[in-house]
């Protein structure tokens, strides 16, 4: 029996206790004391932390763009996860978990994976493709096999997939997620307001004045550098457009190359009947009726897109049709 799921991502690692749902929500990231290395605050408590100096600390994300890039930290920080939920490594030892990993992850990102579980003191590894999981958080069932399209946008990456409850048809796992956009807005405010913005600044705008639609006029405060000097600037949404519709532009893209890859008569069945949204990325204001409106279909997102791929990893280790469909063979 499978007892936990783990959706270990490049912005957030969640995890999923079988009997408990979703015991943990919490960024990917350590503080480590900077000449030390010694593991400071993790998670919620590193990001808290952020807010204040940083001249002796050094700032560790373990995942970036999907993949595990300090097995190391991931490790420590997955094992601090795991305690907080009441898991110490001499219990996990027992146990079984679920990975959720990018579409088409290969066999090297497999074993990454493999070794930050087992370091962390998980028995025995799993993984799923994150859209099959997603589609699964979402509602699909284990005897629907007509297909559907999804697409994942997380904050490392993007998982773009044709597929049904028995396997992905067509898909693609991009290193493209909302953090690129982060990206464009610290350039774009740079430029047009002369203003340096830490990453979680970027991320406010995003969450909060990023929009798809034409003359939104929202805007927020946000704290920021001009030279070396701290300042609060105003940004409106026309500052960031820009980036915003370069970030949907690029995803509309690749959409429509998987999309080209299906048989003509599938792809059209799939767009009748929408495209699902899911992921952090996807909550992005107007996303879906931009998507709706650029490939001539309906775009669902769910209430907590956020969620979807720890949720569809949940039903899979409570539900033994379900883990038999969505594990990947090794």
């Amino acid at each position: 029996m499978m007892h936990l799921a783990v959706d270990l991502g490049t912005s957030f690692t969640k995890i999923y206790l079988a009997g408990s749902g979703i015991v943990l929500a919490e960024p990917s990231c350590l503080l480590l004391a900077a000449g030390t290395g010694r593991v400071l605050a993790v998670g919620s408590e590193a990001q808290s932390l952020l807010a204040g100096s940083r001249e002796l600390l050094t700032v560790v994300r373990p995942v970036l763009e999907g993949e595990i890039a300090d097995e190391e930290a991931a490790a420590a920080m997955l094992s601090h996860f795991l305690r907080k939920v009441g898991i110490p490594p001499r219990r996990g030892h027992g146990m079984e978990a679920l990975l959720s990993v990018h579409c088409g992850a290969s066999d090297e990102s497999l074993a990454r994976f493999r070794r930050v579980a087992e370091k962390s003191g998980i028995g025995i590894a799993r993984f799923a493709e994150a859209p099959m999981l997603a589609a699964f958080g979402q509602g699909l069932e284990p005897d629907d096999e007509r297909p559907v399209f999804a697409a994942e946008i997380g904050g490392g990456s993007t998982n773009i997939a044709a597929l049904s409850a028995r396997g992905i048809r067509q898909g693609v796992g991009l290193t493209l997620g909302s953090e690129n956009l982060d990206a464009g807005i610290i350039a774009a405010v740079s430029e047009k307001l002369g203003v340096r913005l830490r990453r979680q600044e970027a991320a406010r705008l995003k969450e909060t004045v990023g929009s798809l639609y034409t003359g939104d006029n929202a805007s927020l405060a946000v704290a920021g550098y001009a030279g070396e000097r701290p300042c609060t600037v105003t940004v409106p949404a026309a500052d960031i457009a820009a980036p915003v519709r370069l970030f949907a532009d690029r995803l509309v893209q690749y959409i429509r190359l998987v999309l080209q890859k299906l048989p003509q008569e599938e792809a059209s069945f799939m767009l009748a009947r929408g495209i699902r949204l899911s992921g952090g990325g996807a909550r992005l204001t107007g996303l879906a009726d931009y998507f709706s409106a650029a490939l001539g279909t309906r775009a669902q997102l769910s209430d907590r897109p956020q969620y979807a791929v720890i949720a569809g990893a949940g039903r899979a280790i409570e539900n033994a049709d379900i883990l038999r469909l969505v594990c990947l063979e090794e």
